[in-house]
């Protein structure tokens, strides 16, 4: 795996989107509290399907091969930084979404997952994606 990610990756594709941390805050009881949460989260479960199109795309012939896996980067830039276990739970629609759209589920042994946050001005979430010989 290391190997792999010293080069650069086969596929890079970004969209604007300002993650929320589901796990601080109750997200309210109240009908309209739930209607809200889940519009957000079908939201970005279909960035994450219009990320993975893009991925797909991008990568051409080499996502399809078979006996290779797939390693997906996803990044938030934000101007204030999550703790790698909110990060983590702020990208599981964008995650679902991405998987998805590659018809495959998110807890495959083929795909490995991992989130890190950069600093930026504007909110957006980037996905980078390396296939593992």
């Amino acid at each position: 795996l290391g190997e792999s990610l010293s080069r650069k990756a086969d596929a890079i594709a970004h969209a604007p989107l300002q993650l929320k941390n589901p796990l601080n805050g109750s997200g309210g009881a109240t009908l309209g509290a739930r209607f809200q949460t889940n519009s957000r989260r079908q939201k970005e479960r279909m960035v994450g399907r219009l990320l993975g199109n893009a991925l797909f795309k991008r990568m051409g012939t080499r996502g399809s091969q078979s006996n290779t896996g797939l390693f997906v980067l996803l990044t938030r830039v934000s101007p204030k930084q999550f703790d790698d276990d909110n990060l983590a739970a702020a990208f599981k629609s964008v995650r679902d979404g991405i998987a998805e759209s590659w018809l495959m589920d998110d807890a495959s042994p083929d795909l490995v997952w991992e989130c890190e946050w950069v600093k930026g001005p504007l909110a957006a979430v980037e996905a980078a994606v390396w296939v593992i010989p």
